[in-house]
């Protein structure tokens, strides 16, 4: 579910531990297009995916993959 279409209540907590993480809301960060974590331009995307994930976690392409790609591999080691 995109940002923008959560509880208020939750897009508050979302922001609080964004800005604890990265230094910035994420509300901040989709208003601006830029990455919540890197702060680099969020508005061009390879991939109608990364486009609809960063609606929802404010994460540029770049970032998704590095994170995702770190799970994708945490999971594999176990």
């Amino acid at each position: 579910m995109p940002f923008q279409d959560k509880h208020p209540a939750i897009r508050s907590l979302i922001d609080q531990n964004a800005t604890a993480i990265y230094g910035r809301p994420t509300s901040g960060a989709l208003a601006l297009n830029i990455c919540v974590s890197c702060a680099e331009d969020a508005s061009v995307f390879h991939s109608e995916i990364a486009k609809r994930e960063y609606k929802i976690s404010g994460l540029c392409e770049r970032c998704q993959a590095e994170i995702f790609n770190d799970v994708e591999q945490e999971q594999v080691e176990l």
